[in-house]
């Protein structure tokens, strides 16, 4: 998975989870201090996937962006993950919950690169995105959502 890969699919995660539309797209955008006639909103995958030499300088971006949604976020965040965790302890589907079967519904179509994976693997991944988008809306988020990138990259 490359680094642009990655901030794509947190990207579409987020925006899978939450009511992300232009609003609050542009308030993030001006919170970043990002041109939105450079990043417009993105709708799908392909939205989001800088070329050349405009990749690395995107790819700082997205995190600035994918950090504040996600601290702006934060408490949906958690209580997806918290839904998550007692589903799984109680051996119960977590797709039977609204807010995560919306959830991966939204994100299944939104991402090509699920359907590359079975069934198990897609929904691990989607909800493996969760639980980075809660860890990267922390105090620390953005240095620790870097170490990642850089290391995908």
């Amino acid at each position: 998975m490359t680094a642009l890969t990655y901030l794509t699919s947190l990207l579409l995660a987020l925006q899978s989870l939450t009511d992300l539309g232009p609003r609050l797209w542009s308030r993030a955008l001006r919170a970043q201090n990002l041109d939105a006639d450079r990043f417009p909103l993105p709708l799908k995958a392909e939205d989001l996937q800088p070329e050349g030499e405009e990749a690395p300088m995107a790819a700082s971006a997205w995190m600035a962006v994918v950090c504040y949604l996600a601290q702006q976020n934060r408490e949906l965040l958690r209580r997806a993950v918290n839904l998550l965790e007692q589903r799984r302890e109680s051996g119960q589907d977590p797709l039977a919950a609204e807010l995560l079967g919306a959830f991966y519904r939204h994100y299944q179509e939104s991402d090509p690169a699920l359907t590359a994976l079975s069934p198990e693997a897609a929904r691990e991944s989607a909800f493996k995105r969760l639980v980075e988008l809660l860890f990267y809306s922390g105090p620390q988020g953005y240095q620790h959502l870097e170490t990642v990138v850089d290391q995908l990259a």
